[in-house]
């Protein structure tokens, strides 16, 4: 109880610190829209579903922000609204850049919000210990790892990856990333795996405007899907996405 209440204080003090000019002012940030078609999706209304994803990614001297909103619609006319809310602030940075890979430490927090049909609401919330890493070809590659206090189950913990890495084929220009997230087994839940990577053609330099339109491909493996022992989603999207 008092862990919990210690993470929701994070996330509000945050939630401002990050939403307030006075505070901290961007050192970039983007916005994006996703839309998402696929059939093998589990656990839900039926197999197919659309979704329309909104993302905001933002990097301050004191830290980062990332977000996120899924809207499901499903074939059988159902909804529902999947969101994370993740910042993180820094608490080592890149003093030793140059002799180490390891390029920040961070506080990191996330707040998930779901509702999924006919099963109301939760709201999970994790803290823990974030890492940015220098790898060579990666666009950013860090790792999170958490303690998870969860609405509707044991609590326990997770580890996140989070890479990019853009390519090119002779004058096309490609983007792969993606994250894991691993959560250990906990009385009741098995372990899961979830392993989402988009692999995306930037079509937008077909008219000079680089970084702005996306076409590709998303594939979901999740194992386990919700700590649910057997439940495996190997799930396959057409994605469109334009970053703004």
């Amino acid at each position: 109880m008092i862990l919990s209440s210690w993470m929701r204080a994070f996330m509000a003090a945050t939630t401002v610190f990050f939403a307030l000019p006075c505070f901290s002012q961007p050192l970039w940030f983007s916005n994006s829209l996703s839309l998402l078609s696929g059939n093998d999706y589990k656990l839900t209304p039926d197999n197919s579903a659309e979704v329309l994803t909104f993302e905001h990614a933002s990097n301050y001297e004191a830290g980062d922000l990332f977000l996120f909103i899924d809207r499901f619609r499903y074939d059988s006319g159902d909804d529902s609204t999947y969101a994370e809310f993740s910042p993180r602030l820094t608490l080592k940075s890149n003093g030793l850049a140059d002799a180490s890979f390891i390029r920040e430490i961070l506080l990191a927090g996330t707040w998930e919000h779901g509702s999924p049909p006919g099963k109301g609401n939760f709201n999970n919330y994790l803290l823990g210990i974030g890492l940015d890493f220098s790898i060579p070809h990666t666009k950013y590659s860090k790792a999170n790892v958490y303690y998870r206090n969860n609405d509707n189950r044991e609590n326990n913990w997770q580890l996140t990856l989070n890479f990019a890495v853009p390519w090119q084929v002779k004058n096309q220009h490609f983007l792969y990333d993606g994250f894991i997230d691993w959560v250990p087994s906990a009385n009741g839940v098995a372990s899961s795996a979830n392993v989402t990577t988009q692999l995306k053609w930037d079509i937008s330099r077909y008219w000079q405007k680089s970084g702005q339109f996306y076409l590709g491909i998303e594939y979901v493996y999740w194992k386990n899907k919700y700590g649910i022992s057997g439940i495996t989603e190997h799930n396959p999207n057409l994605l469109l996405k334009f970053h703004f």
